[in-house]
């Protein structure tokens, strides 16, 4: 009698480990499918918010461009977060020949100097690099 009732709960006691680590790895597969379904979630939102923003980008350049003076060959208005930078050169002579030189914004200019400004914006520097 004391074997069988030995048996018995060591039977018992197996089913039950076999139960706990069935359940055990249920969870782990839930845990998983719970992070799967997030970052699905989160890469649809990511998705989303960039095509928004590029909608959004698109229509302030177009808003910027209608600001713009008819018949006016600057550059368009900058977008948030966008700057334009100036680079100046001046072309002049010295003695026979001519020579073009960058400068910044405090140099002297003298008579019969040619001033070359050209503008370029950080999106467009960012693209050519």
């Amino acid at each position: 009698r004391a074997v069988l009732m030995s048996s018995s709960r060591a039977l018992e006691t197996s089913v039950e480990l076999m139960r706990t680590r069935r359940q055990q790895e249920d969870f782990v597969r839930q845990q998983e499918r719970n992070e799967n379904q997030r970052r699905i979630g989160l890469l649809n939102e990511l998705r989303d918010t960039d095509l928004r923003l590029a909608e959004t980008t698109a229509r302030l350049h177009a808003a910027s461009q209608k600001l713009q003076p008819s018949g006016a060959s600057a550059l368009p208005l900058p977008v948030a977060g966008e700057t334009f930078q100036a680079r100046i050169t001046i072309t002049g002579r010295a003695g026979d020949a001519s020579r073009s030189r960058p400068v910044d914004q405090d140099t002297e200019v003298a008579p019969g100097d040619t001033i070359e400004v050209r503008f370029s914006s950080d999106l467009q520097s960012a693209a050519i690099q």
